[in-house]
């Protein structure tokens, strides 16, 4: 039966977890529309989803069994390590001081070229994924649960079918720069919002969230940015997104199947059953997995120390042409279930999960001061350059790239997926800056 009450330790780690999480929104400024967007607000909003409210509230509803094992008793190490984690984020983030804000590179690229880059990018990605399916269009309709290969002989299965495959991540940074730029000069609506329909068939399709993620949370806030709400409606802009996005993902975990839609799902759901699709969809169970798998190394699972950055190397190279190893992760988890793969199967662990199975609780302090004086470095960026036409779009993809870090606590693909997802947009914006003289600009805080 499940314990919900709460020990004091937990109470404490609560409390100081919900200071800390809150601690964010003083660095909102009203007056400065980019303040909302500040890295640290996503980064503590995600942690408060994962880490604290679905937590609770499956305690409260008797939902703490998954995967055959109740980790209810496994959750205080969940939390400490996030209010660990959280902690020296923070110091790692104001750690990091700028003495001046200079422009030292400038883009010059104009709207209409945004656009055009954009649209080589979707049509270079949508010919990868199509010689990945053998030219099968049903890939593009959710609608669709059939799929039938239709030219077979132009099917690629070789040793570089994974990055033929990374084609329809390109499509996330392609129809951002067309999309962006369509928001700021409305040319070409119809290709525009052509390729933005096949792409969200796709990735409907597909069934994984993250990909819908990374690109609507960066359209989301680069409309309000771009426009021009009154400053009482900037919070509610916000909380309504939040909402939608929330509610969108219910609907999603319920009719998804990883090959198109089954609405049949749906004639089981009832609108009782709403809040628990809200707070406990089989996605907050990364926390219950992170949770056991701290709790179990390294008495069960033995730390891994460094060898995720050596598979992060290695990852990118085809397995024929390498022997890359095994997911540690995976291994992890099969060694907490019992050494049973049908149970570790598809289950991840967030971030800080990664960072104890490598040093422990070092491992996390140093992951998340790392991590805490990059976002700083990032927030630093884009207020120098924010006045550039690619700088909002390129800030924008880095931030909702925090939720892959997050909730994906596996560094290898990690780094795939920013490879396809977010580096396009990177390359974009060197390949057109050029050096600036120095100037201080106002500081912003």
């Amino acid at each position: 039966m499940n314990n919900i009450y709460f020990s004091n330790t937990e109470i404490i780690l609560l409390v100081s977890l919900t200071v800390l999480i809150l601690l964010p929104l003083r660095l909102i400024n009203p007056q400065f529309k980019l303040s909302f967007v500040n890295p640290l607000l996503i980064y503590s909003l995600i942690i408060s989803y994962y880490c604290l409210i679905s937590p609770i509230y499956r305690i409260f509803t008797n939902q703490t069994t998954t995967r055959t094992v109740d980790f209810r008793e496994f959750l205080i190490y969940g939390w400490f390590g996030t209010l660990l984690s959280l902690t020296f984020l923070y110091i790692g983030y104001f750690f990091c001081k700028q003495r001046d804000y200079q422009k030292r590179r400038i883009s010059y690229i104009k709207t209409d070229q945004i656009w055009k880059i954009g649209f080589l990018i979707n049509v270079f990605g949508i010919l990868m994924f199509l010689i990945y399916s053998g030219f099968d269009l049903g890939f593009f309709n959710p609608f669709d649960n059939s799929k039938a290969v239709l030219l077979e002989f132009l099917n690629y299965d070789g040793p570089l079918e994974s990055y033929l495959l990374g084609g329809q991540d390109l499509l996330i940074p392609g129809n951002l720069l067309m999309l962006t730029s369509f928001i700021k000069d409305r040319k070409r609506k119809l290709l525009t919002l052509s390729t933005l329909l096949i792409t969200l068939g796709l990735f409907l399709n597909q069934g994984f969230r993250f990909r819908l993620f990374i690109f609507t949370f960066s359209i989301f806030f680069f409309i309000f940015i771009s426009n021009k709400f009154k400053k009482s409606f900037n919070k509610l802009f916000i909380f309504i997104g939040f909402i939608g996005f929330i509610l969108f993902n219910s609907f999603f975990e319920l009719i998804r199947t990883y090959n198109g839609f089954n609405f049949s799902n749906l004639s089981n759901f009832r609108s009782s059953e709403l809040i628990s699709a809200l707070l406990a969809p089989a996605e907050t169970d990364v926390f219950f997995t992170t949770s056991g798998l701290i709790s179990s190394t390294p008495e069960k699972i033995p730390f891994v120390y460094q060898y995720p950055l050596i598979k992060a190397i290695l990852h990118p190279l085809p397995s024929a042409w390498v022997e890359k190893g095994s997911d540690h992760i995976n291994d992890a988890l099969i060694m907490f279930f019992g050494g049973n793969h049908n149970l570790a199967k598809g289950a991840v662990v967030l971030n800080i999960g990664e960072y104890y199975l490598m040093f422990g609780w070092l491992g996390i302090i140093i992951g998340s001061f790392i991590l805490g004086f990059i976002l700083k470095k990032l927030w630093i960026w884009v207020l120098i350059h924010y006045d550039e036409p690619l700088s909002i779009p390129l800030y924008l993809i880095h931030f909702s790239f925090i939720f892959i870090i997050i909730s994906r606590g596996y560094i290898p693909q990690q780094l795939n997926i920013y490879a396809f997802s977010i580096l396009p947009v990177t390359l974009t914006y060197i390949f057109y800056s050029r050096k600036f003289k120095k100037k201080i600009i106002r500081k912003i805080t």
